[in-house]
């Protein structure tokens, strides 16, 4: 089992949000010759669903996406920005 598994969403979309291009951490990310989880629609509904609760966390899209891969594949949560994870209930199912 892998130690880690990266969703396509947060990273170039990090990197845009700082003024990058996403095309570049895209290629990178490739060459690492990991597997990437695309972001698929049960991950988008369970994105949606998780809103209301990490908003006042002030969690992100890309947050959300992590803990939606997580919830979908049963991996363990996790992501950088992790003691604004800290306090959030995360979903079990």
């Amino acid at each position: 089992m892998p130690s880690s598994l990266p969703s396509t969403t947060p990273n170039p979309q990090k990197t845009v949000e700082r003024g990058g291009e996403g095309e570049p951490v895209i290629a990178f990310i490739h060459s690492l010759s990991i597997a990437i989880i695309p972001f698929d629609e049960l991950q988008a509904e369970v994105s949606a669903s998780l809103y209301p609760e990490t908003k006042k966390h002030g969690m992100s899209f890309a947050d959300r996406a992590c803990l939606a891969l997580g919830v979908d594949t049963k991996f363990p949560r996790g992501s950088l920005p992790s003691a604004r994870w800290a306090s959030c209930p995360f979903p079990s199912k």
